[in-house]
């Protein structure tokens, strides 16, 4: 019996790792229904005013805009221009930002990757949550086009809001590493339930 007890700890175990994995939301914006060619996209992941746990954002897998060749940055940011690598921001400071210009297609895509102990092992001590703010703007005004914002609760849980109708927040597909570790350990666990019930003897 004991052998049993020691492979449902380790699929529990495998089910918390998969669990716990950085989570992905894809986001695409609707830019052919604004009538606008060229403009600017201002990422921000900046942590609330109390205690804050530490939380990563990567920006990855965008298309559907040309770089026009600025690109600023605030706070803990690296990485970009978007069109060419991946863009990383870390909640470290009260303001962390990447500011980047566009020429927009019809439609603009990428991923988001949030990470870090926010949202993959919660502390259940801090007291302020980490907000994704993400704005399409004119950029010879700064006014806004498009808004949108996601938040990292205290559970590790994301919350998204669309404050336009041009731009769509979705969940996006597990990390192939989580999906794997997760099929395996349901395969494991499974061969091992059939095993013990070719084992039971018969009444």
């Amino acid at each position: 019996m004991r052998k049993y007890q020691i492979v449902a700890a380790i699929f529990s175990l495998c089910l918390v790792r998969a669990a716990c994995a950085d989570q992905i939301v894809s986001v695409s914006i609707d830019a052919g229904s604004l009538n606008i060619s060229n403009g600017g996209l201002d990422f921000q992941l900046n942590p609330g005013p109390l205690t804050t746990q530490s939380a990563t954002l990567q920006i990855l897998n965008f298309s559907g805009a040309s770089w026009t060749g600025t690109q600023q940055d605030i706070g803990s940011v690296s990485g970009g221009p978007l069109t060419t690598s991946p863009v990383t921001i870390d909640n470290t400071f009260a303001d962390n930002e990447d500011f980047e210009s566009f020429q927009f297609g019809k439609s603009v895509s990428f991923n988001l990757d949030f990470g870090g102990p926010a949202v993959t092992a919660p502390n259940g001590a801090s007291t302020s949550t980490t907000v994704f703010s993400l704005f399409l703007t004119d950029t010879t005004d700064a006014s806004t086009y498009a808004s949108g914002s996601i938040t990292v609760n205290l559970n590790g849980s994301l919350v998204w809001t669309s404050n336009s109708p041009e731009i769509h927040f979705a969940a996006a597909t597990p990390e192939p590493g989580s999906l794997a570790l997760l099929i395996a350990a349901c395969a494991i666990y499974g061969g091992f339930c059939l095993l013990r019930t070719r084992k039971r003897p018969l009444n």
